[in-house]
């Protein structure tokens, strides 16, 4: 039985910015061959920034650039995203002051993947498929309603939102379509 429900639905909070510069995106744009990405932050004004990527196995690699501009990330062992290896790349990106100093900082993350619509190999027609990394996939996603009777649309703990996703998997699908 669901309960009535209105307003926000996840944690909301405040963070100071720094005064003279602020970081304010962190994109990734994956090449087409897997092999890396372009990695852009942006910030109030052009300066210097520092990326730490967290790579396979514990390592990570330092890459430098400026903001606004495309910086290139290629690992030697670059891991593409599939449903059956969801690898993602985790990644400190610094906006650098004149010195070197940090002024602000944030983690993001981003997936070595493309998706697309295109042919299905040696099959005639017209017909697209969605195609991840360019090979055709069967997308296999139910929609999840997110609702927990004690806690409405916010998962109680991040554990009881990891055993819906799980769950989902065990029961044979390959995707998720999160509600809200």
């Amino acid at each position: 039985l669901y309960a009535p429900t209105s307003g926000i639905w996840q944690s909301v909070w405040l963070e100071p910015l720094p005064a003279d510069n602020a970081l304010l995106r962190v994109a990734a744009e994956t090449r087409p061959d897997l092999k890396g990405a372009s990695v852009t932050v942006e910030s109030e004004a052009p300066a210097d920034v520092r990326l730490v990527v967290d790579l396979p196995g514990g390592a990570s690699l330092e890459l430098e650039g400026r903001s606004g501009e495309p910086i290139d990330f290629s690992p030697s062992e670059p891991r593409a995203w599939t449903p059956d290896n969801p690898w993602l790349y985790r990644c400190r990106a610094e906006l650098l002051g004149a010195g070197g100093e940090v002024l602000d900082a944030a983690m993001s993350y981003f997936a070595l993947r493309t998706v697309g619509l295109g042919p299905i190999p040696g099959r005639p027609g017209d017909r697209p498929a969605v195609l991840l990394n360019g090979e055709p996939v069967f997308l296999n996603t139910p929609l999840d309603q997110g609702y927990w009777p004690e806690s409405g649309m916010t998962p109680p703990s991040d554990e009881a939102l990891v055993f819906d996703l799980e769950a989902m998997r065990a029961l044979g699908f390959n995707g998720v379509r999160k509600h809200v």
